[in-house]
């Protein structure tokens, strides 16, 4: 490793910045350790160590030596990009033997040409802005030699990432529930809504702006309001069944228990002024073997990010009477869809019902 990473090693004989690091030879050493010893290895470095090229020319050495191929998995995409576009290049021409390294990604990072031509034949549009979009992928897609998405750098994939449907393959709404589901109530004790963890207003605005259109925005989701989080203990939950028609979202008004239900949770907000209420919907859990008959677990997961929808629009329906209705601030009332992950037992009319937590600010 030293004829490699050393003050006269061939990455400083290529490199004319390059500044030789103990710890960066450290690194490379224990991870060639690792690969010859074939065990697991966890190392931290700070920044500065240059850990990329610490773990990437020992695999490089390992798969010229015979291991077989390495497979090197990154936490992002920029990461990814870096390495295939800048390290790797690097390393090519600085190792003594040749190596080649190829992308390895999901395939809703690449076009299907299957839906691209359905969707040429009836297109789905959100407004006429994004028609400038789909003629932009059809040019593209007439010439495009990998067909990999990254290459359409002037879309806002950032916003169509976060304000994706629940249930789209690769949205953030389908991978939070996804991933709640996966770990349940055990692991994240009361998961807070998707919607909670982002903002989508600042996205929204550079969009229409256009003043990023050729370049690449990368901007995390943020939580834009303060006061106290959903996920912690509740002061009070009180399980209240509003009454819906079957497969439906919209709330009875004319029954007097549901307008009695509505009322109740005015008054709690109005014995602590800053308190707040999380409405949890719910919906019934009967057909979930049928699901089961009909397509298997794939079709169950399925029906079951509909059901978070079906249950978070019943919810929010509660919202909107409280705020239209009885007069409550918007900003004192969240709501999240729990699906029929939580029964109440084989009552079908008891499953189907929202359920208000009240919360004090900490």
């Amino acid at each position: 490793m030293k004829k490699i990473f050393g003050p006269d090693g061939l990455i400083a004989n290529a490199h004319p910045d390059y500044e030789y690091r103990p710890g960066q030879v450290q690194m490379a050493q224990a991870v060639m350790r690792a690969f010859e010893g074939r065990h697991h290895l966890i190392v931290e470095a700070g920044t500065g160590t240059g850990k990329t090229l610490a773990y990437l020319v020992p695999a490089v050495a390992a798969a010229l030596g015979g291991n077989g191929r390495v497979i090197v998995s990154t936490g992002t995409k920029n990461l990814q990009e870096q390495l295939m576009e800048k390290d790797i290049p690097f390393l090519q021409s600085v190792m003594p033997k040749k190596f080649s390294a190829a992308y390895m990604k999901g395939r809703n990072n690449y076009l299907c040409l299957a839906r691209f031509h359905r969707s040429g034949n009836t297109p789905v549009l959100s407004g006429l802005e994004e028609m400038d979009y789909f003629e932009e992928v059809t040019h593209w897609a007439k010439g495009t030699e990998t067909g990999d998405r990254a290459e359409l750098s002037n879309l806002p994939e950032n916003l169509a990432f976060f304000s994706g449907a629940i249930d789209a393959a690769g949205s953030f709404g389908g991978i939070y529930q996804s991933a709640v589901f996966a770990y349940g109530n055990g692991i994240i004790k009361d998961p807070v809504d998707g919607d909670r963890i982002l903002e989508l207003q600042p996205l929204k605005a550079l969009d229409q702006s256009g003043a990023f259109k050729d370049q690449t925005v990368a901007i995390a989701p943020i939580r834009a309001t303060g006061g106290a989080p959903v996920e912690s203990d509740p002061l009070l939950s009180k399980d209240i069944r509003f009454l819906f028609a079957p497969n439906s979202s919209n709330l009875d008004t004319n029954n007097p228990d549901n307008l009695k239900s509505l009322e109740a949770i005015k008054q709690l907000l109005q014995v602590s002024p800053g308190s707040t209420v999380l409405l949890r919907g719910h919906v019934d859990n009967s057909m979930v073997e049928e699901f089961r008959k009909r397509g298997g677990d794939a079709f169950v997961r399925q029906m079951a990010l509909k059901a978070v929808d079906f249950s978070k629009q019943r919810a929010n329906e509660i919202k909107r009477l409280l705020i239209e209705q009885h007069g409550v601030e918007a900003k004192r009332l969240d709501s999240i869809g729990r699906g029929w992950e939580e029964p109440l037992g084989p009552d079908h009319e008891q499953n189907r019902r929202v359920e208000a937590q009240w919360f004090t600010l900490e």
